[in-house]
């Protein structure tokens, strides 16, 4: 049998992507049609802004192994840098172990490298995660952060509270119904929301409401970083709440994304990245960087580039 090897790239379109990743949904959603379907719903409407690229190897026409890269920047001092984000990659069954996997991201990285793109970042599943580490990524984690330019000494709890057994209701409420799932990894169940309630005893966060009774928002700290953020009820509502954590924090680790971005003055506030260690979260150079760069993430990589650490409960996306 010929076995004609092609290694293909196309750009992801509102018209081509329900097709392109239809792999994705026998090996991800298969027993998940609402899963599928927003999963779908975020790719069109990327589709519109980002660019989006679907790349293949395959032998007689047969896609044995695909993924996504989507380009995007990092912003790091200041300096934005241009990456992918490499996602949905998947070996076809029966092609499985035979080095496809491989030969896919060598491809992948050249046509990255063609493209003036010198980064590459993965967030892997815990099964291929290997792979990766042995194919010369390395643990990192960049997480968009706020930091406060001039910030004095404010007396949290003149405006907040820590959270006690009797919110349990109204802080899964909150997170349910808050805009943009709150920034959270994860869909809570009020179990889980126990279980961050009793772990507050250890100091590591903490879970903070308005002293305002009416309002429900919350927000989680860890060493007084802001790494989680609610927007619920009403647009007077979060307003009032995100005017009372720009006054008591001077450092938010929020996404971009998150509606509290839109209210935050650029004059006081300044936004970058951060890295940190996370398992499964991976990223490679595999091209020429500026001196600055290379130097910031080579710190990062001495600091805790050999490291793979579990990805905390209370995370933000």
């Amino acid at each position: 049998m010929n076995k004609f090897k092609q290694f293909k790239v196309e750009r992801i379109s509102n018209s081509n992507y329900e097709a392109l990743l239809s792999d994705s949904r026998n090996v991800f959603y298969s027993k998940d049609q609402s899963g599928w379907i927003k999963f779908l719903e975020r790719y069109s409407n990327a589709s519109r802004y980002k660019e989006i690229q679907f790349c293949s190897l395959e032998v007689n026409k047969k896609v044995i192994a695909s993924c996504t890269l989507i380009k995007s920047e990092l912003n790091i001092n200041g300096e934005l840098v241009p990456f992918y984000f490499l996602t949905q990659v998947i070996t076809a069954i029966g092609f499985r172990g035979k080095g496809f996997f491989r030969e896919l991201l060598e491809k992948v990285e050249a046509f990255v490298l063609n493209s003036g793109v010198s980064i590459l970042i993965v967030i892997a599943r815990r099964a291929v995660s290997d792979l990766y580490w042995k194919l010369g990524f390395n643990g990192f984690s960049h997480f968009p952060v706020y930091t406060k330019k001039f910030f004095g000494d404010v007396n949290i709890l003149e405006f907040f509270r820590p959270a006690v057994e009797g919110d349990l209701s109204n802080l899964h409420l909150s997170h349910l119904r808050s805009n943009q799932l709150s920034n959270s990894k994860i869909i809570r169940s009020e179990t889980d929301w126990q279980r961050i309630l009793n772990e507050q005893a250890s100091g590591k966060h903490k879970i903070l409401l308005l002293r305002n009774s009416l309002n429900r928002n919350y927000l989680i700290t860890r060493d007084n970083r802001v790494i989680e953020l609610s927007s619920y009820g009403s647009t007077k509502d979060y307003e009032e709440f995100f005017l009372k954590v720009q006054h008591c924090f001077s450092i938010l680790d929020i996404g971009n994304n998150h509606p509290v971005s839109r209210y935050l003055d650029a004059k006081k506030w300044t936004y970058s990245e951060r890295f940190e260690p996370r398992e499964g979260h991976l990223l490679k150079i595999i091209g020429p960087i500026s001196q600055k760069i290379e130097c910031y993430l080579g710190e990062s990589k001495e600091q805790f580039g050999k490291y793979r650490l579990e990805i905390s409960e209370v995370d933000q996306w």
